[in-house]
């Protein structure tokens, strides 16, 4: 920060107040440094430059006023009154302005220039306005930052979550109520340039949509375990069959058209809640007809969703052709079976068949205890 203030010293925008030493005071000619943004600002992903200064935060004292050379100069370095906070510097003791420090620690990572620069949408103005003014000043270019990213907030009851308030839920706490899986849904369910409210009703969709899919993954699977000479049977395709395939194909278009459009992860899900509808209302329609479901392609959609849920992340366990993994659930629900009643191992149990499962026996507690992931 130093270092940025000495460059603003041996240029024409620094400027101290009256009275004061240098840099003290504010950076001039901001207006010069950063042109009017352009129209579609209130985009919450919008091109830099910043905005010009906005009418409110011209509603200051004209004792203020006066000790600027522009409404839009602001405070690089504060001398320190008693009792403030204060660091020694070649200009006496003080503490740097507010937008300088963001500066100072994007320059000295990303240097000159950057393509992308986040924050909530609160800080759209005058914080990046004024950080992005003093930033190209101080690098001698008209592009510091291309594209900015200013992300809704987290709220309670309507009102922004934070320490400030003391109306904040750590993460900690939060997955004592939900799953980390659950949480993400949550987030997923939203826009992430739009406020989020931490709510009952917020969980409860997520919950249910976890549910949605959960059920839908469980009813492939039973498909899956069928008999080997059964599955292996050749499926000729019915017109059911079909429409599905061509909804399937009409969906994943649209997911991709979602992921570019903004990241819009909001219609995402909504795309894969219909299409999990209707392999639900497929599935449905064979069972009154009396005719099985067409395996390969319902493994398909699943493995697909599957997918989309790992670029989340918020997956759920993987389908698996033929229930690769029930042969192993048994075994572990047998072995759950012996330690709770204090029993050997059936024969049919031997250690040979433990060999590529990750248990672990606990002799303090009598229990076995399976790792959080499997």
């Amino acid at each position: 920060m130093v270092k940025m203030r000495t460059g603003f010293v041996t240029r024409p925008w620094a400027t101290p107040k009256p009275g004061h030493s240098p840099l003290e005071g504010v950076l001039d000619q901001v207006n010069k440094q950063v042109p009017e943004s352009s129209p579609d600002r209130d985009n919450p992903i919008h091109r830099a430059p910043a905005s010009p200064v906005s009418a409110g935060d011209l509603s200051v004292s004209a004792e203020r006023l006066s000790e600027k050379r522009s409404p839009s100069d602001f405070a690089l370095w504060k001398a320190s009154k008693p009792g403030e906070p204060s660091w020694p510097c070649p200009w006496g003791k003080g503490r740097p302005g507010w937008h300088i420090e963001c500066s100072a620690m994007a320059g000295t990572l990303l240097g000159a220039s950057m393509d992308l620069h986040g924050g909530g949408f609160d800080l759209r103005f005058p914080h990046h306005d004024n950080e992005l003014a003093q930033s190209e000043a101080y690098f001698e270019n008209d592009c510091w930052v291309r594209y900015f990213l200013h992300t809704g907030h987290l709220t309670i009851a309507g009102c922004k979550m934070s320490k400030s308030l003391k109306n904040f839920i750590t993460i900690k706490d939060a997955l004592k109520k939900h799953s980390a899986r659950q949480l993400r849904l949550a987030f997923l369910m939203h826009s992430w340039k739009d406020a989020l409210d931490y709510s009952a009703n917020t969980m409860e969709s997520a919950l249910q949509y976890e549910k949605l899919l959960n059920e839908f993954f469980l009813n492939v699977k039973d498909l899956l375990r069928a008999p080997i000479e059964v599955a292996g049977q050749f499926e000729k395709w019915e017109d059911k069959e079909t429409e599905l395939n061509e909804s399937f194909y009409d969906k994943k278009a649209a997911v991709h058209e979602a992921l570019c459009d903004n990241v819009d992860t909001r219609t995402v899900l909504e795309e894969m809640r219909a299409l999990v509808g209707q392999c639900n209302l497929y599935m449905a329609a064979r069972k009154a007809a009396r005719k099985r479901p067409n395996r390969a392609l319902l493994e398909s959609i699943a493995r697909y969703l599957t997918h989309m849920l790992k670029v989340s992340p918020a997956a759920t366990a993987p389908v698996r052709a033929r229930g690769s993994w029930e042969p192993r659930r048994a075994v572990l629900r047998s072995c759950r079976a012996c330690a709770r009643d204090s029993k050997p191992p059936a024969p049919a149990l031997a250690p040979s068949n433990f060999a590529s499962l990750p248990l672990y026996l606990s002799p303090a507690f009598g229990s076995l205890h399976l790792p959080t992931n499997i």
